[in-house]
Protein backbone atom coordinates (compact mmCIF):
# COMPACT_ATOMS: atom_id res chain seq x y z
CA UNK A 1 0.00 0.00 0.00
CA UNK A 2 2.64 2.57 0.86
CA UNK A 3 4.95 1.68 -2.33
CA UNK A 4 1.44 2.24 -4.44
CA UNK A 5 0.73 5.93 -2.68
CA UNK A 6 4.96 6.70 -3.19
CA UNK A 7 3.89 5.87 -7.05
CA UNK A 8 0.63 7.92 -6.97
CA UNK A 9 2.21 10.93 -5.72
CA UNK A 10 5.15 10.94 -7.97
CA UNK A 11 3.00 10.24 -10.95
CA UNK A 12 0.61 13.27 -9.89
CA UNK A 13 4.18 15.46 -9.11
CA UNK A 14 5.52 14.88 -12.73
CA UNK A 15 1.78 15.92 -14.11
CA UNK A 16 1.84 18.94 -12.01
CA UNK A 17 5.04 19.93 -13.34
CA UNK A 18 3.91 19.02 -16.93
CA UNK A 19 1.08 21.26 -16.88
CA UNK A 20 3.21 24.09 -15.45
CA UNK A 21 5.84 24.23 -18.03
CA UNK A 22 3.52 25.27 -20.72
CA UNK A 23 2.66 28.26 -18.36
CA UNK A 24 6.42 29.75 -18.65
CA UNK A 25 5.99 32.68 -20.44
CA UNK A 26 9.38 34.95 -22.43
CA UNK A 27 8.78 38.64 -20.57
CA UNK A 28 6.26 40.27 -23.01
CA UNK A 29 5.05 43.74 -22.26
CA UNK A 30 1.14 43.89 -22.29
CA UNK A 31 0.28 44.49 -25.83
CA UNK A 32 -0.17 48.17 -26.74
CA UNK A 33 1.96 49.18 -23.80
CA UNK A 34 5.04 51.71 -25.14
CA UNK A 35 7.13 52.63 -23.92
CA UNK A 36 8.54 49.26 -21.94
CA UNK A 37 10.48 49.02 -19.42
CA UNK A 38 12.32 45.81 -18.77
CA UNK A 39 15.02 44.66 -16.84
CA UNK A 40 18.14 45.42 -18.80
CA UNK A 41 16.94 49.24 -20.01
CA UNK A 42 14.05 50.54 -21.74
CA UNK A 43 11.56 50.19 -25.50
CA UNK A 44 9.97 51.73 -27.38
CA UNK A 45 8.08 52.35 -30.89
CA UNK A 46 8.46 55.74 -32.14
CA UNK A 47 7.38 57.63 -35.06
CA UNK A 48 9.23 60.55 -37.16
CA UNK A 49 5.90 62.38 -37.93
CA UNK A 50 2.98 63.14 -35.70
CA UNK A 51 0.27 62.53 -38.66
CA UNK A 52 0.77 60.60 -41.70
CA UNK A 53 -0.44 61.31 -45.04
CA UNK A 54 -1.83 58.58 -47.60
CA UNK A 55 0.68 57.90 -50.20
CA UNK A 56 3.47 59.33 -48.48
CA UNK A 57 6.15 57.42 -47.00
CA UNK A 58 7.39 58.21 -42.96
CA UNK A 59 9.82 56.33 -40.86
CA UNK A 60 9.19 54.86 -38.06
CA UNK A 61 11.69 53.21 -35.39
CA UNK A 62 12.20 50.83 -32.45
CA UNK A 63 14.14 52.57 -30.05
CA UNK A 64 16.53 50.96 -27.51
CA UNK A 65 17.79 52.54 -24.39
CA UNK A 66 20.59 49.74 -22.75
CA UNK A 67 21.72 49.62 -18.93
CA UNK A 68 25.95 50.23 -18.72
CA UNK A 69 28.16 46.97 -19.46
CA UNK A 70 24.75 45.40 -21.56
CA UNK A 71 24.91 45.07 -25.46
CA UNK A 72 22.03 44.02 -28.23
CA UNK A 73 23.13 42.93 -31.63
CA UNK A 74 23.47 43.87 -35.13
CA UNK A 75 21.98 41.64 -38.14
CA UNK A 76 25.50 39.81 -37.78
CA UNK A 77 25.24 39.13 -34.47
CA UNK A 78 29.54 38.00 -34.31
CA UNK A 79 30.70 35.60 -32.21
CA UNK A 80 27.28 35.23 -30.21
CA UNK A 81 24.10 36.13 -29.57
CA UNK A 82 20.74 36.93 -31.73
CA UNK A 83 19.76 40.01 -33.98
CA UNK A 84 16.89 41.73 -33.24
CA UNK A 85 13.39 40.42 -34.69
CA UNK A 86 10.21 42.28 -35.51
CA UNK A 87 6.86 41.42 -36.55
CA UNK A 88 4.50 43.96 -37.34
CA UNK A 89 0.53 44.53 -37.64
CA UNK A 90 -0.84 46.98 -39.67
CA UNK A 91 -4.04 47.88 -42.03
CA UNK A 92 -4.65 46.31 -44.81
CA UNK A 93 -2.63 48.30 -47.62
CA UNK A 94 0.70 49.58 -45.83
CA UNK A 95 3.99 48.25 -46.27
CA UNK A 96 6.86 48.46 -43.78
CA UNK A 97 10.35 47.59 -44.85
CA UNK A 98 12.69 45.47 -43.01
CA UNK A 99 15.20 47.02 -41.00
CA UNK A 100 17.41 49.44 -41.51
CA UNK A 101 20.49 49.10 -39.60
CA UNK A 102 22.90 51.60 -38.62
CA UNK A 103 26.58 50.87 -38.12
CA UNK A 104 27.51 48.21 -34.95
CA UNK A 105 30.02 48.85 -33.07
CA UNK A 106 32.95 45.92 -31.83
CA UNK A 107 31.90 44.32 -28.56
CA UNK A 108 34.72 42.51 -27.53
CA UNK A 109 34.51 39.67 -24.63
CA UNK A 110 37.40 38.10 -24.71
CA UNK A 111 38.11 36.04 -26.38
CA UNK A 112 34.93 36.22 -28.91
CA UNK A 113 33.86 39.78 -30.51
CA UNK A 114 30.08 40.61 -30.60
CA UNK A 115 28.85 43.09 -33.52
CA UNK A 116 26.05 45.50 -31.96
CA UNK A 117 25.21 48.47 -30.08
CA UNK A 118 25.26 49.82 -26.83
CA UNK A 119 23.08 52.87 -24.53
CA UNK A 120 21.14 54.05 -26.90
CA UNK A 121 20.09 53.01 -30.59
CA UNK A 122 17.11 53.29 -33.52
CA UNK A 123 16.33 50.55 -35.33
CA UNK A 124 14.55 52.23 -38.52
CA UNK A 125 11.65 50.79 -40.72
CA UNK A 126 9.92 52.59 -43.55
CA UNK A 127 6.12 52.78 -43.81
CA UNK A 128 4.62 53.42 -47.36
CA UNK A 129 0.64 54.02 -46.35
CA UNK A 130 -1.73 53.58 -49.44
CA UNK A 131 -3.24 56.28 -51.24
CA UNK A 132 -6.95 55.39 -49.92
CA UNK A 133 -7.12 55.97 -46.35
CA UNK A 134 -10.52 56.09 -44.79
CA UNK A 135 -9.68 55.95 -40.82
CA UNK A 136 -9.08 58.98 -39.18
CA UNK A 137 -6.04 57.24 -37.68
CA UNK A 138 -4.11 54.05 -37.86
CA UNK A 139 -2.59 51.50 -35.63
CA UNK A 140 1.03 50.12 -35.63
CA UNK A 141 1.96 46.92 -33.27
CA UNK A 142 5.53 45.73 -33.19
CA UNK A 143 5.99 42.46 -31.48
CA UNK A 144 9.99 42.39 -30.62
CA UNK A 145 12.30 40.44 -29.22
CA UNK A 146 15.96 40.51 -28.72
CA UNK A 147 18.82 39.38 -26.77
CA UNK A 148 20.79 41.46 -24.06
CA UNK A 149 23.96 40.64 -22.96
CA UNK A 150 26.85 41.08 -20.95
CA UNK A 151 28.48 38.47 -19.55
CA UNK A 152 25.25 36.20 -19.92
CA UNK A 153 22.52 36.56 -22.50
CA UNK A 154 19.16 37.57 -21.63
CA UNK A 155 16.21 37.02 -24.44
CA UNK A 156 13.67 40.23 -24.07
CA UNK A 157 10.41 40.57 -25.85
CA UNK A 158 7.57 43.26 -25.99
CA UNK A 159 4.68 44.49 -27.79
CA UNK A 160 4.77 47.94 -29.08
CA UNK A 161 2.05 50.09 -30.27
CA UNK A 162 1.61 53.42 -31.81
CA UNK A 163 -1.19 55.14 -33.45
CA UNK A 164 -0.90 58.08 -35.89
CA UNK A 165 -3.76 60.35 -37.38
CA UNK A 166 -4.14 60.74 -40.81
CA UNK A 167 -4.28 64.63 -42.28
CA UNK A 168 -4.62 65.79 -45.68
CA UNK A 169 -1.86 67.72 -45.72
CA UNK A 170 1.98 67.32 -45.62
CA UNK A 171 2.95 64.92 -42.50
CA UNK A 172 3.97 67.04 -39.58
CA UNK A 173 7.61 66.15 -38.25
CA UNK A 174 7.47 64.82 -34.42
CA UNK A 175 9.75 67.53 -32.83
CA UNK A 176 10.75 65.42 -29.90
CA UNK A 177 12.58 62.39 -32.24
CA UNK A 178 13.60 64.95 -35.39
CA UNK A 179 17.38 64.64 -34.12
CA UNK A 180 17.26 61.53 -33.22
CA UNK A 181 16.22 60.09 -36.11
CA UNK A 182 18.81 62.06 -38.18
CA UNK A 183 21.53 61.00 -36.61
CA UNK A 184 20.53 57.27 -36.91
CA UNK A 185 20.54 58.30 -40.68
CA UNK A 186 23.54 59.73 -40.39
CA UNK A 187 24.99 55.76 -39.64
CA UNK A 188 23.05 53.83 -42.27
CA UNK A 189 26.35 53.21 -44.28
CA UNK A 190 26.23 54.58 -47.54
CA UNK A 191 27.65 53.07 -50.88
CA UNK A 192 31.42 53.72 -50.99
CA UNK A 193 32.55 57.07 -52.99
CA UNK A 194 35.93 54.65 -53.34
CA UNK A 195 36.32 51.10 -55.69
CA UNK A 196 36.75 48.38 -53.42
CA UNK A 197 38.26 45.11 -53.92
CA UNK A 198 38.42 41.80 -52.25
CA UNK A 199 40.64 38.80 -52.57
CA UNK A 200 41.85 36.04 -50.39
CA UNK A 201 45.45 34.87 -49.54
CA UNK A 202 45.61 31.06 -48.09
CA UNK A 203 45.48 33.31 -44.18
CA UNK A 204 43.60 36.25 -45.13
CA UNK A 205 40.40 38.44 -46.69
CA UNK A 206 42.20 41.16 -48.03
CA UNK A 207 40.07 44.42 -48.51
CA UNK A 208 41.85 47.33 -50.82
CA UNK A 209 40.05 50.39 -51.52
CA UNK A 210 41.51 52.06 -54.51
CA UNK A 211 41.82 55.62 -52.99
CA UNK A 212 45.11 57.96 -53.60
CA UNK A 213 43.86 60.69 -51.33
CA UNK A 214 43.02 57.88 -48.42
CA UNK A 215 46.51 56.77 -48.81
CA UNK A 216 48.24 59.98 -47.38
CA UNK A 217 45.09 60.89 -44.94
CA UNK A 218 45.25 59.83 -41.42
CA UNK A 219 42.78 57.31 -41.18
CA UNK A 220 43.30 55.79 -37.75
CA UNK A 221 40.42 53.82 -37.68
CA UNK A 222 38.78 50.79 -40.43
CA UNK A 223 37.03 48.36 -39.38
CA UNK A 224 35.04 45.72 -41.24
CA UNK A 225 31.58 44.06 -40.43
CA UNK A 226 31.08 40.83 -42.60
CA UNK A 227 27.08 40.09 -43.74
CA UNK A 228 27.86 36.48 -43.10
CA UNK A 229 29.59 34.54 -40.19
CA UNK A 230 32.59 32.49 -40.93
CA UNK A 231 34.05 35.00 -43.78
CA UNK A 232 36.59 36.50 -41.28
CA UNK A 233 37.57 35.50 -37.58
CA UNK A 234 35.69 38.52 -35.83
CA UNK A 235 38.19 38.39 -33.19
CA UNK A 236 41.34 38.72 -35.12
CA UNK A 237 43.23 42.04 -35.77
CA UNK A 238 42.58 44.18 -38.02
CA UNK A 239 45.32 45.01 -39.99
CA UNK A 240 45.29 48.93 -41.80
CA UNK A 241 47.80 49.89 -44.18
CA UNK A 242 48.12 53.13 -46.22
CA UNK A 243 50.28 53.21 -49.53
CA UNK A 244 50.25 55.22 -52.74
CA UNK A 245 47.34 53.98 -53.72
CA UNK A 246 44.99 53.85 -51.17
CA UNK A 247 44.36 51.90 -48.11
CA UNK A 248 44.31 47.97 -47.30
CA UNK A 249 42.76 46.32 -44.78
CA UNK A 250 43.73 42.26 -43.58
CA UNK A 251 41.85 40.05 -41.78
CA UNK A 252 42.56 36.49 -40.60
CA UNK A 253 39.97 34.25 -42.95
CA UNK A 254 37.05 32.33 -41.13
CA UNK A 255 36.11 28.40 -41.31
CA UNK A 256 34.30 29.18 -44.33
CA UNK A 257 36.44 27.32 -47.53
CA UNK A 258 34.99 28.64 -50.17
CA UNK A 259 34.23 32.90 -50.10
CA UNK A 260 32.38 34.12 -53.73
CA UNK A 261 31.12 37.14 -52.59
CA UNK A 262 31.86 39.42 -49.32
CA UNK A 263 29.27 41.73 -48.17
CA UNK A 264 28.82 44.15 -45.23
CA UNK A 265 29.97 47.44 -43.24
CA UNK A 266 33.27 49.24 -43.61
CA UNK A 267 33.37 51.96 -40.87
CA UNK A 268 36.27 54.61 -41.05
CA UNK A 269 37.14 57.41 -38.56
CA UNK A 270 40.17 60.12 -39.38
CA UNK A 271 42.36 60.87 -36.46
CA UNK A 272 41.52 65.00 -37.25
CA UNK A 273 37.53 64.39 -36.76
CA UNK A 274 35.36 62.71 -34.34
CA UNK A 275 32.83 62.02 -36.88
CA UNK A 276 32.68 57.81 -38.25
CA UNK A 277 31.56 57.39 -41.89
CA UNK A 278 30.38 54.04 -42.51
CA UNK A 279 30.11 52.57 -46.19
CA UNK A 280 28.75 49.52 -47.80
CA UNK A 281 30.80 46.07 -49.21
CA UNK A 282 29.62 44.00 -51.44
CA UNK A 283 31.79 42.79 -54.46
CA UNK A 284 33.09 39.47 -56.12
CA UNK A 285 36.07 37.98 -54.95
CA UNK A 286 39.09 38.84 -57.73
CA UNK A 287 42.29 36.63 -57.72
CA UNK A 288 45.21 38.54 -56.24
CA UNK A 289 46.81 39.55 -59.22
CA UNK A 290 44.56 42.30 -59.50
CA UNK A 291 45.13 43.59 -55.96
CA UNK A 292 48.39 46.01 -56.66
CA UNK A 293 51.69 44.18 -54.89
CA UNK A 294 52.12 47.61 -52.43
CA UNK A 295 48.44 46.70 -51.09
CA UNK A 296 49.48 43.11 -49.90
CA UNK A 297 51.15 43.57 -46.48
CA UNK A 298 53.19 40.14 -45.16
CA UNK A 299 50.41 37.34 -44.30
CA UNK A 300 50.28 36.63 -39.82
CA UNK A 301 51.25 33.56 -39.13
CA UNK A 302 49.05 30.52 -38.51
CA UNK A 303 47.14 30.03 -35.25
CA UNK A 304 49.91 27.96 -33.01
CA UNK A 305 47.55 25.10 -32.24
CA UNK A 306 50.04 23.31 -29.84
CA UNK A 307 49.45 26.05 -27.75
CA UNK A 308 45.64 26.38 -28.22
CA UNK A 309 45.41 22.21 -27.39
CA UNK A 310 47.65 23.16 -24.24
CA UNK A 311 45.20 25.62 -23.20
CA UNK A 312 42.09 22.96 -23.62
CA UNK A 313 43.85 20.78 -21.36
CA UNK A 314 44.48 23.45 -18.75
CA UNK A 315 41.08 24.93 -19.29
CA UNK A 316 39.26 21.21 -18.67
CA UNK A 317 41.29 20.62 -15.37
CA UNK A 318 39.96 23.97 -13.96
CA UNK A 319 36.98 22.97 -14.97
CA UNK A 320 36.60 20.74 -12.31
CA UNK A 321 37.25 23.72 -9.80
CA UNK A 322 34.34 25.24 -10.90
CA UNK A 323 31.48 25.77 -8.35
CA UNK A 324 28.62 23.81 -11.02
CA UNK A 325 31.14 21.25 -11.54
CA UNK A 326 33.46 20.59 -8.39
CA UNK A 327 30.27 19.04 -5.90
CA UNK A 328 29.48 16.64 -8.49
CA UNK A 329 33.35 15.43 -9.28
CA UNK A 330 33.70 15.63 -4.80
CA UNK A 331 30.92 12.83 -4.93
CA UNK A 332 32.70 11.32 -7.34
CA UNK A 333 36.28 11.44 -4.80
CA UNK A 334 33.82 9.98 -2.03
CA UNK A 335 32.57 7.12 -4.49
CA UNK A 336 36.04 6.33 -5.10
CA UNK A 337 37.55 5.92 -2.12
CA UNK A 338 34.88 3.69 -1.27
CA UNK A 339 36.02 1.72 -4.80
CA UNK A 340 40.01 1.57 -3.83
CA UNK A 341 38.74 -1.51 -2.07
CA UNK A 342 38.05 -3.00 -5.37
CA UNK A 343 40.10 -4.94 -7.45
CA UNK A 344 42.53 -2.50 -9.46
CA UNK A 345 41.61 -4.15 -12.94
CA UNK A 346 37.69 -2.97 -12.43
CA UNK A 347 38.65 0.36 -11.15
CA UNK A 348 40.51 0.99 -14.41
CA UNK A 349 37.40 0.03 -16.78
CA UNK A 350 35.44 2.26 -14.58
CA UNK A 351 37.40 4.94 -14.66
CA UNK A 352 37.32 3.98 -18.74
CA UNK A 353 33.87 4.37 -18.56
CA UNK A 354 33.49 7.85 -16.99
CA UNK A 355 35.73 9.37 -19.38
CA UNK A 356 33.87 7.86 -22.48
CA UNK A 357 30.94 9.77 -20.84
CA UNK A 358 33.15 12.68 -20.84
CA UNK A 359 34.17 12.65 -24.14
CA UNK A 360 31.20 11.44 -26.05
CA UNK A 361 29.20 13.97 -24.57
CA UNK A 362 31.74 16.91 -25.12
CA UNK A 363 32.05 15.46 -28.79
CA UNK A 364 28.21 15.95 -29.05
CA UNK A 365 28.68 19.51 -27.88
CA UNK A 366 31.21 20.11 -30.70
CA UNK A 367 29.14 18.63 -33.46
CA UNK A 368 25.84 20.82 -31.99
CA UNK A 369 27.79 23.81 -32.16
CA UNK A 370 29.71 23.22 -35.32
CA UNK A 371 26.16 22.38 -36.88
CA UNK A 372 24.36 24.79 -35.82
CA UNK A 373 26.88 27.53 -36.94
CA UNK A 374 26.87 26.35 -40.50
CA UNK A 375 23.36 26.58 -40.57
CA UNK A 376 23.98 30.46 -39.76
CA UNK A 377 23.05 30.38 -35.76
CA UNK A 378 25.31 32.41 -33.85
CA UNK A 379 26.05 30.20 -30.70
CA UNK A 380 28.82 29.32 -28.06
CA UNK A 381 29.78 27.38 -24.97
CA UNK A 382 26.84 27.36 -22.73
CA UNK A 383 24.08 28.16 -25.70
CA UNK A 384 21.42 25.63 -24.17
CA UNK A 385 21.51 28.37 -21.22
CA UNK A 386 19.46 30.39 -23.56
CA UNK A 387 16.21 28.25 -23.48
CA UNK A 388 14.13 28.42 -20.07
CA UNK A 389 13.34 25.09 -20.81
CA UNK A 390 16.65 23.45 -20.37
CA UNK A 391 17.13 25.92 -17.55
CA UNK A 392 14.12 25.10 -15.66
CA UNK A 393 15.07 21.25 -15.95
CA UNK A 394 18.52 22.04 -14.75
CA UNK A 395 17.21 23.48 -11.79
CA UNK A 396 15.17 21.13 -10.86
CA UNK A 397 17.99 18.17 -11.51
CA UNK A 398 20.48 20.24 -9.19
CA UNK A 399 17.86 20.74 -6.31
CA UNK A 400 16.97 17.00 -6.45
CA UNK A 401 20.66 16.15 -5.86
CA UNK A 402 20.59 18.69 -3.23
CA UNK A 403 17.98 16.88 -1.56
CA UNK A 404 19.65 13.38 -2.49
CA UNK A 405 22.72 14.88 -0.94
CA UNK A 406 20.88 15.77 2.67
CA UNK A 407 19.55 12.44 3.44
CA UNK A 408 15.86 13.50 2.68
CA UNK A 409 16.18 10.46 0.29
CA UNK A 410 18.96 8.10 -0.73
CA UNK A 411 19.95 6.32 -3.97
CA UNK A 412 20.31 2.70 -3.25
CA UNK A 413 20.14 0.63 0.02
CA UNK A 414 22.85 3.04 2.01
CA UNK A 415 23.41 6.59 1.73
CA UNK A 416 24.59 7.27 -2.10
CA UNK A 417 24.61 3.82 -2.68
CA UNK A 418 28.34 3.37 -0.98
CA UNK A 419 28.71 0.01 0.57
CA UNK A 420 26.41 -1.60 -2.23
CA UNK A 421 27.95 -3.40 -5.10
CA UNK A 422 27.04 -3.39 -8.20
CA UNK A 423 27.50 -5.66 -11.12
CA UNK A 424 29.99 -4.78 -13.40
CA UNK A 425 27.55 -3.83 -16.42
CA UNK A 426 25.60 -1.41 -13.97
CA UNK A 427 28.52 -0.08 -12.04
CA UNK A 428 30.36 0.74 -15.84
CA UNK A 429 26.71 1.98 -16.90
CA UNK A 430 26.78 4.33 -14.19
CA UNK A 431 30.25 5.47 -14.32
CA UNK A 432 29.17 6.63 -17.91
CA UNK A 433 26.56 8.20 -17.25
CA UNK A 434 27.81 10.05 -14.53
CA UNK A 435 30.40 11.28 -17.18
CA UNK A 436 27.74 12.72 -19.22
CA UNK A 437 26.05 14.25 -16.16
CA UNK A 438 29.03 15.90 -14.93
CA UNK A 439 29.50 17.70 -18.78
CA UNK A 440 25.84 18.91 -18.97
CA UNK A 441 26.21 20.42 -15.11
CA UNK A 442 29.80 21.82 -16.27
CA UNK A 443 27.88 23.68 -19.27
CA UNK A 444 27.29 26.77 -17.42
CA UNK A 445 30.54 27.23 -16.08
CA UNK A 446 33.58 28.96 -18.13
CA UNK A 447 36.96 27.96 -16.29
CA UNK A 448 40.21 30.11 -17.12
CA UNK A 449 42.15 29.39 -20.48
CA UNK A 450 39.35 27.39 -21.47
CA UNK A 451 37.61 30.48 -23.53
CA UNK A 452 40.39 31.28 -25.79
CA UNK A 453 40.25 27.18 -26.83
CA UNK A 454 37.00 27.24 -27.59
CA UNK A 455 36.97 30.59 -29.53
CA UNK A 456 40.05 28.76 -31.60
CA UNK A 457 37.58 25.74 -32.01
CA UNK A 458 34.77 27.11 -33.74
CA UNK A 459 37.22 29.03 -35.83
CA UNK A 460 39.03 25.95 -36.93
CA UNK A 461 38.13 22.85 -39.86
CA UNK A 462 35.71 20.42 -37.88
CA UNK A 463 37.82 18.04 -37.05
CA UNK A 464 40.07 20.43 -35.77
CA UNK A 465 36.67 21.79 -33.19
CA UNK A 466 36.31 18.17 -32.61
CA UNK A 467 39.95 17.34 -31.52
CA UNK A 468 40.20 20.81 -29.41
CA UNK A 469 36.77 19.72 -27.65
CA UNK A 470 38.27 16.14 -26.86
CA UNK A 471 41.48 17.98 -25.53
CA UNK A 472 39.12 19.79 -23.52
CA UNK A 473 37.17 16.54 -21.93
CA UNK A 474 40.79 14.23 -21.21
CA UNK A 475 41.58 17.72 -19.48
CA UNK A 476 38.35 17.61 -17.32
CA UNK A 477 38.46 13.63 -16.69
CA UNK A 478 42.52 14.04 -15.68
CA UNK A 479 42.04 14.10 -12.04
CA UNK A 480 39.94 11.37 -11.86
CA UNK A 481 41.39 8.77 -14.10
CA UNK A 482 45.12 9.41 -12.26
CA UNK A 483 43.53 8.38 -8.94
CA UNK A 484 42.08 5.66 -10.51
CA UNK A 485 44.75 4.48 -12.71
CA UNK A 486 47.69 5.25 -10.04
CA UNK A 487 47.05 2.65 -6.74
CA UNK A 488 50.27 5.38 -5.12
CA UNK A 489 47.58 7.83 -5.28
CA UNK A 490 44.69 5.23 -4.27
CA UNK A 491 46.73 4.51 -0.85
CA UNK A 492 47.14 8.11 -0.25
CA UNK A 493 42.97 8.51 0.06
CA UNK A 494 41.71 8.96 3.58
CA UNK A 495 39.87 5.49 4.59
CA UNK A 496 36.12 4.93 4.46
CA UNK A 497 34.32 6.14 7.04
CA UNK A 498 31.43 8.25 9.05
CA UNK A 499 33.22 11.49 7.72
CA UNK A 500 31.83 10.64 4.32
CA UNK A 501 28.48 10.98 5.17
CA UNK A 502 29.36 14.20 6.82
CA UNK A 503 31.08 16.04 3.63
CA UNK A 504 28.15 14.19 1.32
CA UNK A 505 25.99 16.75 3.17
CA UNK A 506 27.83 19.35 3.03
CA UNK A 507 27.96 19.22 -0.66
CA UNK A 508 24.38 19.87 -0.58
CA UNK A 509 24.31 23.55 -0.19
CA UNK A 510 27.06 24.12 -3.39
CA UNK A 511 23.80 22.05 -5.48
CA UNK A 512 21.28 24.10 -3.97
CA UNK A 513 23.39 27.64 -5.04
CA UNK A 514 23.53 26.65 -8.13
CA UNK A 515 19.69 25.66 -8.51
CA UNK A 516 19.05 28.92 -7.01
CA UNK A 517 21.57 30.57 -9.89
CA UNK A 518 19.77 29.14 -12.63
CA UNK A 519 15.96 29.92 -10.74
CA UNK A 520 17.69 33.53 -11.21
CA UNK A 521 18.37 32.90 -14.89
CA UNK A 522 15.09 31.49 -15.41
CA UNK A 523 13.20 34.55 -13.67
CA UNK A 524 15.54 36.82 -16.02
CA UNK A 525 14.36 35.23 -19.33
CA UNK A 526 10.81 35.25 -18.25
CA UNK A 527 9.90 37.62 -15.43
CA UNK A 528 7.89 36.63 -12.64
CA UNK A 529 5.36 34.34 -14.13
CA UNK A 530 8.28 32.02 -15.09
CA UNK A 531 9.84 32.36 -11.21
CA UNK A 532 6.47 31.41 -9.60
CA UNK A 533 6.24 28.33 -11.74
CA UNK A 534 9.54 27.10 -10.89
CA UNK A 535 9.17 27.28 -7.36
CA UNK A 536 6.12 25.36 -7.75
CA UNK A 537 7.93 23.12 -9.41
CA UNK A 538 10.25 22.90 -6.35
CA UNK A 539 7.89 22.48 -4.09
CA UNK A 540 6.56 19.10 -5.66
CA UNK A 541 9.63 17.92 -6.25
CA UNK A 542 10.68 17.84 -2.68
CA UNK A 543 7.50 17.34 -1.34
CA UNK A 544 7.63 13.75 -3.80
CA UNK A 545 11.67 13.72 -2.13
CA UNK A 546 10.49 13.64 1.45
CA UNK A 547 7.68 11.22 0.86
CA UNK A 548 9.89 8.61 -1.15
CA UNK A 549 12.09 9.16 1.62
CA UNK A 550 9.83 8.19 4.34
CA UNK A 551 8.74 5.08 2.23
CA UNK A 552 12.42 4.08 2.18
CA UNK A 553 12.77 4.42 5.63
CA UNK A 554 9.82 2.15 6.33
CA UNK A 555 11.17 0.06 3.70
CA UNK A 556 13.85 -0.41 6.06
CA UNK A 557 12.79 -1.14 9.16
CA UNK A 558 10.57 -4.38 8.30
CA UNK A 559 13.49 -5.27 6.79
CA UNK A 560 15.62 -5.26 10.03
Amino acid sequence: MRQQLVAWVITATLSVLAILSPLIPSFTAPAGANPVQTDHGQVQLISEVDTIQPGVPFWVALQFEIQPEWHTYWRNPGDSGAAPRIHWSHPPGFNISDIVWPYPKRLPIAPLLNFGYTDQVLLLSQVTPPTNITAESIDLRADADWIVCNVACIPEQAVLDINLPVAAGPPRKNARWREEFQRTRQAIPQPSPWPITTALTTSDLVLYINAPELGSAQIEQLSFFPDQDGVIVNAAEQRLTSHQTGLTLRVQRGYLAEVETVGGVLTMGEASSAVTQAFTVDTQVVPLTEVPPEALAPAAPPPALGHVFALAGLGGLVLNLMPCVFPVLSLKALNLVQKAQHRPQQIRWQALAFTSGILVSFAIIAGSLLLLRAWGQQIGWGFQLQSPAFVMVMAYVMFGIGLNLSGVFVVGARVMGLGQPLTDRAGYGGEFFTGVFATVVATPCTAPFMATAIGVALTQPGWVAIAIFQTLGLGFALPYVLISLLPGLQRRLPKPGAWMETLQQVLAFPMYMASAWLVWVLTQQTGTAGLATVLAGLICLGFAAWLYGKSQMGAGRRQQ
